[in-house]
Order: structure tokens, then C-alpha cells, then sequence
């Protein structure tokens, strides 16, 4: 959270919609969306095998560059940054398990 008596986050100025690759979780590589809804992120999430995932994660920083989300269920923090051309974000998650790379890839829909 911000402290005390600064401005809260906002996710100002990032696309309301995008499409998302999640290997963050070990053994299930997901594809989906993220939409923006004030300070919260829904997700939804398949595979091809069709296991399903849908939430939200709540924004922890946003500075025009690096996007820091919290997804409270899954105790997971979502780290990325806003790659040149500014439609793509791509991070990490933490924590994550040894010897696993736990990226994800966020483009933002048209």
C-alpha cells in the first residue's frame, strides 16, 4: 500500500484490456485476459487442457513503467515492465518455485 497520505495507485493510461500468457504456476501454462477495472485487475484464464482460473489481483504500484500486482488468493506478487512501444508488459511472479521461470507476457488488445 501507499503511504500514509499518498495518492493511491491508479492504473492510468494502461489499455482497459489485454491479452495474457501466465506460466507463473507450475505445470499449467495459461491464456487469457486482464481487464482493468479502477484499481483491480480481473483475470480468466485457460489452458488447452481446459483447467480454468478467474479472479483479481489488486494493483500494487503503477509509475508509467514497472506494474506491481498482488493476487491476494494465490499469495503471489505479479512484477513487470512496459516494454518499448508501450503495448506489451512482461514480468515475473513471486514467490517462485526452484529452477522455474514463472514469466508472464500481457499485450494489450486492439
Amino acid at each position: 500500500p501507499p503511504p500514509s497520505g499518498a495518492p493511491a495507485p491508479t492504473l492510468k493510461g494502461l489499455p482497459p484490456r489485454w491479452r495474457v500468457k501466465d506460466n507463473s504456476i507450475p505445470g499449467f501454462a495459461y491464456q487469457g485476459t486482464w481487464t482493468i477495472q479502477g484499481r483491480e485487475l480481473r483475470y480468466n484464464y485457460s489452458t488447452a487442457s481446459g483447467d480454468k482460473a478467474e479472479g483479481s489481483m489488486a494493483l500494487e504500484n503503477w509509475d508509467g513503467a514497472m506494474l506491481i500486482l498482488h493476487n491476494r488468493g494465490a499469495k503471489r506478487f505479479y512484477r513487470g515492465l512496459l516494454q518499448p512501444g508501450g503495448k506489451t508488459i512482461r514480468g515475473t511472479t513471486s514467490p517462485c518455485p526452484p529452477r522455474m521461470a514463472c514469466t508472464w507476457e500481457a499485450s494489450a488488445e486492439k
